[in-house]
This record gives C-alpha cells, structure tokens and sequence, in this order.
C-alpha cells in the first residue's frame, strides 16, 4: 500500500478548501472589489473566517482522541492557540470594520496574538517530551538549540537592533515588536524542530512536520510584520496577511492528519 493512501478525503478538502479561500480572498482583495473599503472588509472578514474554521477543525479534531490520550491534550493546545489567534482577528476587524479607527499597535488584539504563542509552545513542548520517551532528547534538544541560535542571531542583528534603536518608536511599540520574533523563535521553532527532531521521519511525523513548516511561515510572517510596522510600511492586505492565513490552514490540515495516522 502506498504511505499516501492513509491520508483521508477529509485532509485532502481542509487543505484544498483553505489554499482556496486563501487564494479568493487574496483576488478579491487585490481587485479591489468594493473600493478601498470593500477590499479591506473582505481581507478582515475572510481572514477571520479562515482561521476561525482552522480552529474549530484542529479542536475538533481534538476531540476524536481518547480522553486523557496526549494527542487530545497536546491538539486541544493547538486548537486553543488557533482559537486565540482567531479571537486576535475578531477584535481587529471590530475596531478597523465595525469603529471605522485605526488599530492601536499595541492593541487588545495584541492580547489573543501573544496568547497563541504560549498555547502552540506548550504544546509542542509536551508533544516532544511525550515522543521523546522513544527518542534522544539530549540530540534532539542540540539540534533545536542550534537552530535557534541560527534563526535568532540575524533576527537580532538586523531587526531587533533596529527596532530597539529606533526613538519615533514608543515603549509598547518596541516591546511588543520585539517580543513577537523572540517568541517565534523561542516559543515556536525551538520547540517545533525539537519534536521533529525526536519522531524521525514515519508516518508518526508528518503531521509534526507540517505544523513545523507552519511555525516557520509564521515566524517569517511576524518578523516581516515587525519590520514593516517599523518602517510605518505595513497595511492590512500586505502579503504577510495571507502568510498567516495559510499557516493556520497548515495547522487544520495537520491535525486531520495526526487523525489519519493515528
């Protein structure tokens, strides 16, 4: 058999469906269809949509494990950091659609967004400690250890620096931005290339894989956000809004799958 045909239909369309929605929104949106206005409602709103039904898969999902099986732990975490991501976008839309003002940075929405790193880093902590039992952690643990010192050290000479630097930039403003490529590194990959690292390369891992290459499109898209919002560059509908788009679809995606190999 195949190693492909243990992949369900219902992966299949959750990422199909996603990569899609994704796709229109970004059309849509660069059309502009509706005006300025008309365009940046349907990013919010889409975006919104998006990431909220990658959160309701991922927890749903979740509760097809066993209780008190890990797996429904550690994706319930999951779902939860998708969930608060998605509760980051419903304020965001409010104040932006719904107010009609610009959206403070920082902001309440900042609140969900920041919570999203705890539940993912916790999570893929725990996933690696449970996988670990039948791995080498001392390994496995330099091997992220390595990585984040590669991923963090050009984040630190090239944006942190600037960033901290910057005197137009407020207190909150340098805070925050800093937090956000520290955490994705520290809260996020570090943590993703240890479970990678300890599971190999079976079945078992794909969907580890996945969420690992959805961290790294996530730390991508943040350390992005980060400069542009420095650079007073950023607007909604620059790409890196759909950069995090279709790293939550990655994350649903990857859950059915841990369903499917399970």
């Amino acid at each position: 058999m195949n190693s492909l045909d243990v992949v369900s239909n219902r992966t299949v369309v959750i990422e199909a469906v996603g990569a899609l929605a994704t796709a229109v929104i970004y059309a849509l949106t660069e059309s502009q269809v509706g005006g300025e206005a008309g365009a940046r409602l349907t990013l919010d709103f889409g975006d919104l949509v998006v990431i909220a039904g990658s959160a309701a898969v991922v927890l749903g999902v979740a509760y097809t494990f066993w209780p008190g099986e890990p797996l429904r732990r550690q994706w319930t975490l999951i779902g939860l950091g998708v969930a608060s991501f998605a509760m980051g976008d419903l304020v965001w839309t409010i104040i932006e659609d719904v107010q009609r003002r610009p959206v403070p940075y920082p902001g309440p929405a900042d609140i969900f967004y920041v919570a999203e790193y705890f539940f993912l880093g916790v999570a893929l902590l725990s996933a690696a400690l449970a996988y670990g039992r039948v791995g080498g952690m001392r390994r496995a643990g330099v091997v992220a250890a390595l990585v984040a010192v590669a991923a963090g050290t050009p984040i630190t000479l090239f944006l942190l620096r600037d960033i901290l630097t910057d005197s137009t930039l407020a207190l909150g403003e340098k805070l925050l931005s800093t937090f956000y490529p520290l955490a994705d590194v520290l809260l996020l990959l570090a943590p993703a290339i240890l479970i990678v690292t300890v599971v190999g390369r079976g079945k078992m891992a794909w969907p580890w894989w996945l969420v690992a290459a959805a961290v790294v499109l996530i730390a991508v898209s943040d350390c992005a956000y980060s400069w542009l919002e420095q650079q007073d560059m950023y607007r909604s509908g620059h790409l890196v809004d759909y950069g995090w788009m279709l790293a939550h679809v990655m994350i649903a995606t990857a859950a059915s799958l841990a369903k499917d190999v399970a």
